[in-house]
Formats: C-alpha cells, structure tokens, sequence
C-alpha cells in the first residue's frame, strides 16, 4: 500500500465561497438567496517526479453535488460547473444558494473527453487517509459573510472507483450486427407487414416487419446460424436457416423473402 500511496498525487482545491446579493429582498431586509462562486487553486503535496497521465490544467468541468447538512436534496445534483483557467488559478460559474448549513457530498473533475481525472474519497474509503477532510464536506452561506472550503482532490489514475468509496457499475458491450430485409407476396411485387423471429439455440428475437423495402433488423452476434421464421395472417409460415456470414450479406441489399398465399 506504502509504494502506491507514493504515486499519487494529493492536488488541493480552495473553494472560495464568494456571496453576492441580488433583488431578492424580504419585508424585514433579509436577502433570501447569495451566488456561490468557486475558485480552485490547485497545488501539488509531493516532491516525487510526477509521471501521471492526468493533470489538473486539463480539467474541463467539475460536477458536484451539494446537499443541505441534514442531507435533503438541492439543486445542484451531480451538476456540472465549468471550469476556466485565470492564470495559476481555476473558477467556475456561480450557483445560487439560500442562508443556510450545506455539504459537498461528490466532488469530480472531468476532462474534455468525460473521464474523471481527479476525485475527492468519501469518508472511510480506502483514499480517506490520503486527504485532510474526505467527503462529505460541511459549509455554511451566510449573510455578509464567505466561507473558504477545502476540497482536496486525488488523481485517479491507477486506481479503482471503490478506492474513492465509489460503486463500480461494470458495461459489457453486446456485439451486435445489422442486416435490411423485406416481404413480399410470390409472383408479385406486392410488399407485406408480417411478424419475424429469430431463433439460435436459447437466443430469441421478435420483430414487427413493415411493408417497405429496408426493414433493418439487428441481431446479437456471434452465433454460427439463426433460424427465421416470417408468419402472416393468410400466407403460409417462413421457415429458413442462415449462417452468421450470410445474413451480413445483406447490410445493404435487402433479403428478400417472398411469402405463399395459403
């Protein structure tokens, strides 16, 4: 654990909480909402030799969600603020808060590519130890008054969201591929709508035909043969086997497939 704390590199980001009063004002002078602006300024706690493939001067935007202290929900959900570079410095646009107890309960950083580069832990994730104060993070927007929070952020390369105290949610992409088909009722040029299964040992497939030219159907790939079956009211049932290379065939000429009067 010692040599991977060693890499990572721990980047502080101030949060400056600006407040600005607007035409908002009550009967007995007290202003209802403040902007929250925030200024993050970042600033490196190793002396090793960075080799990260991440740095803080590619951020694009920060998506933060803030709740009230007793954890009820605002409007700043998983938001995103836009960062932009001053200098040495990082800001973002404002959001709008009433009076009140706040905390920070995600805090990311993400680059032009939507990858998150740096992230604040949560408490008791295996990152805690690693930063000052994990999340959540408590603040306060008073009247006449700005508050300087603390939010120190972790670089995530090499390391795992439940690292962060995160949840992994795994994608597995299921190959798919395309091909056009369309009825018609033998001798005639005459096109039909007619229901259409596909069949590969447990796999199915249902689909609605339209009476066009270039119904697509999209298949899940990697089966050798699927079995078609075209029915429609008053036509005798299709039945054809096809092998995986022979369907794939038809990505831009349509299979035809010509039905029987009963």
């Amino acid at each position: 654990m010692k040599k991977q704390v060693l890499k990572i590199l721990v980047v502080t980001c101030l949060i400056s909480i600006s407040v600005f009063w607007y035409a908002c004002q009550k009967e007995s002078d007290n202003f209802e909402n403040v902007e929250v602006s925030f200024n993050v300024i970042s600033k490196s706690t190793s002396n090793l030799k960075s080799t990260q493939a991440y740095d803080l001067i590619d951020a694009d935007r920060i998506i933060i969600t803030v709740q009230e202290s007793d954890g009820s929900p605002t409007d700043y959900t998983q938001y995103e603020l836009k960062v932009y570079k001053m200098g040495d410095s990082f800001i973002t646009n404002k959001i709008t808060l009433p009076f009140g107890e706040y905390k920070v309960t995600e805090f990311y950083v993400v680059n032009d590519s939507d990858s998150i580069t740096f992230a604040c832990p949560i408490e008791d994730s295996p990152m805690d130890f690693n930063v000052s104060d994990a999340l959540p993070v408590f603040f306060d927007v008073m009247e006449k008054e700005s508050e300087a929070v603390d939010i120190e952020v972790i670089s995530t390369e090499n390391l795992e969201p439940e690292d962060f105290g995160l949840i992994r949610f795994v994608l597995t992409e299921v190959k798919t591929f395309q091909f056009l088909m369309n009825v018609s009722e033998l001798g005639t040029d005459k096109l039909l709508d007619a229901d259409l299964t596909v069949l590969s040992g447990g796999y199915f497939y249902a689909q609605d035909l339209d009476s066009i030219v270039d119904n697509i159907v999209t298949l899940r790939d990697g089966f050798d043969d699927y079995t078609l079956l075209v029915d429609k009211l008053g036509y005798q049932l299709y039945f054809n086997i096809f092998t995986n290379a022979e369907l794939k065939q038809y990505d831009s000429i349509p299979l035809v497939v010509e039905l029987e009067l009963q």
